[in-house]
């Protein structure tokens, strides 16, 4: 049992190197080990882990807010939103 406040952090670049997951070519950079999906790359399928907060995150996360909050607010500027008098 983890005891309640244990902070817990998981070495994401450590994980994507372990040769009994990987392979033998863990520590090469060979984009074809995905041809046939992650199934087919790695033997534990939640072992790869390419989109998380830091030097690797998703590098079109901050384009697609920024497109959300721009549609949203095409959206929003549809409507009128009147202000109750007893405001």
């Amino acid at each position: 049992m983890i005891p309640k406040g244990t902070i817990i952090q998981v070495p994401v670049a450590t994980i994507h190197q372990i040769l009994d997951l990987w392979g033998p070519d863990a520590h090469q950079f060979n984009p074809e080990r995905f041809a046939n999906g992650i199934l087919g790359a790695c033997k534990h399928p939640q072992a790869y882990l390419p989109f998380r907060v830091g030097a690797r995150t998703c590098v079109g996360q901050h384009f697609a807010m920024t497109e959300l909050k721009v549609v949203l607010s095409l959206i929003l500027s549809k409507f009128r939103f009147p202000v109750s008098p007893s405001y």
